[in-house]
């Protein structure tokens, strides 16, 4: 019986679907290679794997192309697999076969490829959404913090220094709270760390006014009268 054209581009078309189906379910598949016959010197292999129906592991053989991976039969039995396997070879003969397993080998190798390539887009992908958003995503600042800083134009009160949103600055009371001033928004200005440090418990206009001043030494460091010293006050008549 002669093979229509038809017949055979849908037996390749079948074979071809089974095949890509079997490779993309990454299915641990056992493999014995098969010599002699239409079979040739180990180029193709019986192959088996469990598929599990009404709770039972039920194996399947198949016949595949070692090589390229083209499924010739996938049957029930070891036997049934083989005879179908040869009959497919003995019909389509071994220059077609030749021919759809090197076709179905180059839409293996492009598939990877395009698998590869997609793999590779995806991660490119998220990396560059991931540096977007790190790049975009503000540090939160509450909402009187930015008040005060906005009051005071992003800078400084006392040295103009300008400062960063979400930098590093103090807010500052105007009137210390040490002599009772508040919170309000009125008292409130934004103040480098150095200024805010050097400013203690000051007002605003005291601080504005010792910025050109020596600093007042620390009273620790303040030494005390030498004993020769108040013994000669304490000893007027002597």
């Amino acid at each position: 019986m002669r093979l229509t054209p038809e017949f055979l581009e849908e037996l390749r078309v079948m074979l071809f679907k089974a095949s890509h189906l079997l490779l993309d379910a990454h299915i641990h598949i056992r493999r014995k290679p098969m010599i002699g016959g239409v079979f040739g010197a180990a180029g193709f292999s019986l192959c088996s794997y469990n598929s599990t129906y009404t709770g039972l592991d039920v194996p399947t053989y198949l016949v595949m192309e070692s090589s390229s991976g083209l499924m010739l039969a996938r049957e029930g039995t070891k036997a049934e697999a083989i005879d179908l396997s040869r009959v497919v070879l003995q019909r389509i003969g071994p220059s077609v076969f030749a021919g759809w397993s090197a076709q179905f080998h180059a839409e293996v190798e492009a598939n990877k490829a395009i698998a590869e390539a997609a793999k590779a887009k995806a991660w490119e992908e998220r990396r560059a959404k991931f540096a977007a958003e790190s790049a975009t995503v503000a540090k939160k600042v509450p909402r009187r913090r930015a008040a005060v800083f906005a009051a005071s134009n992003g800078k400084c009160h006392y040295c103009s220094t300008v400062l960063s949103l979400d930098g590093k600055w103090h807010i500052e009371h105007k009137m210390p709270r040490a002599l009772l001033g508040g919170s309000e928004q009125s008292n409130l200005v934004a103040a480098c760390v150095s200024c805010n440090m050097k400013k203690r418990d000051q007002t605003d206009l005291e601080f504005i006014a010792s910025r050109g001043k020596p600093a007042r030494p620390p009273l620790a460091e303040v030494s005390a009268p030498k004993p020769a010293q108040v013994c000669a006050v304490s000893n007027p008549t002597e």
